[in-house]
């Protein structure tokens, strides 16, 4: 069931029924991309309530936009290292803020380098529609177009066509209640992202 939780949109209907379903989707990523981000005053304010473990997270992920700010900038033919981190907390105790100041660090620093503005650079994600709209981003099946049920999982030419145009760019991909998804769906997902990003899906 693919849809995201917004009461002021209609439903999206199955990816596997309608065959304008990938003009929606890339409608829905340009949406992604146009997202504002947090002013400087307000990173400022949200840094001071972080905790001693938060900062090192978000000053982390800062030295890793720079870094690749500057092997952007030297043309260098080789890829930049990407980094995953498991982000867990009792609610309230500043999930939200930190993953705020990483999406806006990324936007800040990288979007220059790319030159086309609908694509995102940083992807909020949940398996459900309402922790989705919770965390205001859009279900992790819409974004990477995962079937239901792990069925029908061969993308067609136009869906993959789609995510390497549009997901190209992408820096970061936030996936809340990550509890939630299987060990199939997480294989399905990178599938998704070594086809957006051009790789052999084993590399």
């Amino acid at each position: 069931i693919l849809r995201d939780f917004d009461p002021d949109e209609e439903d999206i209907p199955s990816l596997d029924n309608n065959a304008d379903i990938p003009s929606l989707i890339g409608a829905r990523y340009t949406k992604e991309s146009r997202k504002g981000i947090m002013s400087t005053s307000e990173y400022r304010n949200c840094f001071r309530t972080l905790n001693a473990e938060q900062k090192k997270v978000v000053l982390y992920n800062r030295k890793w936009c720079k870094q690749a700010l500057e092997h952007i900038s030297s043309d260098s033919p080789e890829p930049f290292p990407a980094y995953q981190i498991f982000l867990s907390g009792a609610g309230g105790t500043g999930k939200s803020h930190v993953i705020k100041m990483i999406r806006r660090d990324i936007i800040f620093f990288l979007k220059s380098k790319f030159s086309t503005i609908d694509n995102p650079l940083v992807l909020l994600t949940a398996p459900t529609g309402l922790a989705a709209f919770n965390i205001n981003g859009i279900t992790l099946h819409s974004a990477l177009m995962l079937p239901v049920n792990n069925m029908n999982k061969v993308l067609s030419s136009p869906k993959k066509d789609l995510l390497q145009a549009k997901l190209c760019d992408l820096q970061l991909l936030v996936i809340d209640e990550c509890s939630m998804i299987g060990s199939d769906t997480l294989e399905l997902i990178h599938e998704r992202l070594c086809i957006a990003k051009g790789v052999p899906v084993n590399d």
